[in-house]
């Protein structure tokens, strides 16, 4: 009986075993998943973060070029207030001379 008694005790042990081996393993597996999916999700958000930084800096670029070409309307818009403008476009459009300007026309 003794015998027997120590033959079942090992044969529960080895069970007990097996069982903590196989619940370790679960963990393992559930862990390394878990492990997996977070880096997976972590890659895909680096990846909108960067996205994000992208097109910011394509806003920040088409900002500047809005920007500049403010400054130029502005700049001919300043222009467009002189007496020089005037002139011009009154000599090239209009055909227009000032007083005692002579013109010379060159035939070809």
């Amino acid at each position: 009986m003794d015998r027997n008694k120590t033959y079942n005790i090992a044969k529960h042990r080895r069970r007990m075993q097996k069982r903590k081996n196989a619940k370790t393993t679960i963990q393992l597996a559930v862990l390394t998943g878990m492990l997996v999916f977070g880096v997976i999700n972590a890659t895909a958000a680096i990846r909108r973060i960067e996205d994000g930084w992208n097109e910011i800096e394509a806003l920040e670029a088409a900002l500047e070029a809005a920007h500049q070409e403010t400054r130029d309307i502005n700049s001919e818009m300043e222009h467009s207030r002189t007496e020089e403008f005037y002139e011009n476009i009154a000599r090239r459009n209009l055909g227009m001379v000032r007083p005692n300007e002579i013109i010379f026309r060159v035939r070809e």
